[in-house]
């Protein structure tokens, strides 16, 4: 993550060639759909917000979680 105020590496993390990585205000998501996991980091700092076992899609992103859905069924995962 390039911090675009200083133009300097804020932070970073090492992840899968195939993962998909979304930038959102509140969380940087890194979806691993081989490895069946989605996280979360802080925008800010690069800290884990979030590890979980999973392949659903995300529906929306909040300041304290995200709604996912797999199929018919949606669920909340919390921020740590």
């Amino acid at each position: 993550m390039i911090n675009l105020t200083t133009g300097k590496t804020a932070w970073n993390k090492e992840i899968t060639a195939k993962a998909d990585v979304a930038v959102t205000r509140y969380a940087v998501l890194v979806s691993d759909p081989g490895a069946g996991t989605l996280k979360a980091y802080k925008p800010d700092s690069g800290n884990q917000i979030l590890d979980a076992k999973t392949t659903s899609d995300v529906l929306g992103i909040g300041p304290d979680g995200l709604m996912i859905s797999r199929g018919r069924t949606i669920g909340f995962l919390p921020y740590t």
